[in-house]
């Protein structure tokens, strides 16, 4: 995400507790795993895919310079951009697992709690009926 939003993920209604435990298991996969160079492709090229499309219109394209310009380190990294996401390698998103994708702070909007030892990531969640 862009610098000073917020990731978020929802879950069905009686599933809260289980959904952070998954996000905790892929955050955990990712800083002792390389993902294969198959998974990696295929996202670079949807982020690709994005960026033109979202790029086709004239005040798309402004804004995203704009962006560029404000937070990105000049206008000139709107265009660099793609060619930039292509270099990213499986060791460097491992790497940035490491260092970024942890102490999480979670807020769970919702009739139902999830226990805090499941929110550090420490135990798993309790099985829903039917599991």
């Amino acid at each position: 995400g862009r610098p000073g939003t917020f990731p978020y993920a929802s879950a069905p209604p009686p599933e809260p507790a289980r959904a952070v435990e998954l996000m905790h298991q892929d955050i955990r996969r990712l800083q002792t795993e390389l993902v294969s160079e198959e998974e990696l492709q295929g996202l670079i090229v949807q982020a690709e895919t994005r960026a033109y499309t979202r790029a086709e219109s004239a005040g798309s394209h402004a804004n995203g310079l704009g962006y560029a310009e404000l937070c990105g380190g000049g206008w000139r990294q709107h265009y660099r951009g793609p060619a930039a996401l292509a270099q990213v390698t499986p060791a460097d998103v491992q790497r940035a697992a490491q260092t970024y994708l942890q102490d999480f702070r979670w807020g769970i909007i919702g009739p139902d709690t999830v226990p805090d030892d499941v929110l550090r990531g420490e135990t798993a969640a309790a099985p829903v009926d039917g599991e």
